[in-house]
């Protein structure tokens, strides 16, 4: 007789949830109350993952014969929440365990926590780029050359930006400047001005921004020849070149130092001893080198440990100098999208 065999159960299996999507992920991110996760798909739809698991893990804790274990989960995770929206390339959280994000109709729209549109928060006559500040809840919207700020009275209004045309907008922590980044552009303004108070020429294009918690450096993830690190307050600013592919996540700890994605391990300097000169000051040698491209890097925000997804769905958590890694997930599908909540 033919003998069947059963796939082997990883912790991975058993622990985690999963939901399948009409196209690649390109986008994620917790609401505000860590309730529920929106996912962005490459088709420009919109769904929410529910945070509640209705079989946790606690729940499934079996023990046989002085053996513990954990079975298996019984029944499927709770269905996504799918929302009606069309033509989305991010979203943020927009307060009351909703969102905020832009449609094919060149709309900035609200979603409730339920995935209803809410209301419109602007309409333009051409696509939009925005983020908003948790810190303030202002809103900063790019649209038609113009960059709008939206919410708080003091600070409301319309710049022009001229021949600039960003694809990249995001505001610093605690909402006082936003940097915008476009084709051999990058530039940092501060809330209610007229002009830049930085702006830096870099050839290529980038894909990706993200400021430290503290708001004095920017890292800028390019499509070719790496990655862009500028610190704020002085202008100074390093090309960090090497990266076998594009960075197309980039991020920092709680301490400043930064990693990034785009090379065969996790990529990481500290910005206290920043690589200006030299791609090999400040180095920061996280976890081990493999065969396969890093393609998402998530930091924690308040702590030192570091998820990457690898091209060949490898999934492994690492602590930031540590070349100690723990294997999440040996395989899969490309990974392009991580975050942690806070």
């Amino acid at each position: 007789m033919n003998q069947q065999t059963t796939p082997d159960i990883t912790l991975f299996d058993l622990l985690a949830r999963s939901w399948q999507r009409p196209s690649p992920v390109r986008h994620i991110c917790f609401n505000d109350d860590e309730t529920a996760l929106a996912v962005v798909t490459g088709d420009g739809g919109v769904a929410y993952a529910r945070m509640a698991d209705n079989e946790p893990p606690e729940a499934r804790i079996v023990s046989d014969a002085g053996q513990t274990g954990i079975r298996p989960r019984n029944g499927r995770p709770s269905p996504l929440i799918m929302t009606r929206l069309k033509g989305a390339g991010r979203v943020c959280p927009a307060g009351a365990g909703g969102f905020l994000t832009a449609d094919d109709r060149h709309r900035l729209i609200r979603l409730s926590r339920a995935g209803e549109i809410a209301d419109t928060v602007f309409e333009a006559s051409s696509p939009i780029i925005f983020d908003r500040s948790e810190a303030s809840g202002d809103i900063a919207i790019v649209s038609d050359g113009m960059l709008h700020w939206h919410g708080c009275p003091e600070t409301a209004g319309t710049v022009p930006l001229g021949d600039f045309s960003p694809s990249h907008v995001i505001l610093s922590p605690d909402g006082s400047r936003l940097a915008l980044a476009g084709t051999n552009r990058i530039e940092v303004r501060g809330r209610g001005s007229q002009g830049p108070l930085l702006a830096l020429s870099p050839q290529g294009e980038p894909i990706v921004m993200a400021w430290s918690a503290a708001g004095d450096w920017l890292a800028v993830g390019m499509s070719k020849d790496g990655m862009v690190l500028i610190e704020t307050a002085s202008g100074r600013h390093a090309r960090i070149e090497g990266f076998p592919g594009p960075v197309r996540t980039v991020g920092f700890d709680a301490r400043g130092a930064v990693v990034a994605a785009g090379a065969y391990r996790i990529a990481g300097w500290s910005t206290d001893t920043p690589p200006m000169e030299d791609a090999a000051t400040g180095a920061i040698s996280t976890g081990r080198a493999g065969l396969a491209m890093v393609e998402a890097v998530a930091v924690q925000s308040r702590g030192d440990l570091v998820a990457a997804g690898y091209a060949n769905g490898q999934i492994v958590i690492a602590r930031l100098g540590s070349s100690d890694q723990m294997i999440l997930r040996g395989a899969g599908g490309p990974v392009t999208a991580l975050a942690w909540t806070a």
